[in-house]
């Protein structure tokens, strides 16, 4: 792999288990009840898309099993509606189901 790839993938990867470990033994209840954790996961949920962003054709291109524009865009899907404050539902379903399928694909290619 390009250097380049396996430094952005590294740092990714950082953002994934920031956010998993944050919610490691939390319920949903307990996650929607705390503010600086929801608001923390999803800095670090957002800040995979911008990392993402500059690179996301490049990326595509390398691996098109990854939905990088997806990522990109996530920022937007993780506000509420009227866009003014974060949907800890939408917060908590990225962090249960996708941060580990990006996990597993990002380690792979770190192999």
């Amino acid at each position: 792999m390009i250097d380049k790839y396996e430094r952005l993938f590294r740092r990714l990867l950082e953002y994934v288990k920031k956010a998993q470990d944050y919610c490691e033994d939390i319920t949903f209840d307990e996650f929607k009840a705390n503010s600086m954790l929801m608001e923390a996961c999803a800095y670090n949920i957002c800040e995979i898309g911008h990392l993402v962003r500059p690179y996301v054709e490049e990326l595509q291109a390398l691996r098109p099993d990854i939905e990088w524009q997806g990522w990109c865009n996530l920022h937007y899907w993780l506000k509420s509606e009227h866009g003014d404050f974060l949907d800890y539902y939408a917060v908590w379903d990225v962090i249960q189901r996708s941060l580990s399928a990006l996990q597993e694909k990002l380690e792979r290619e770190m192999v």
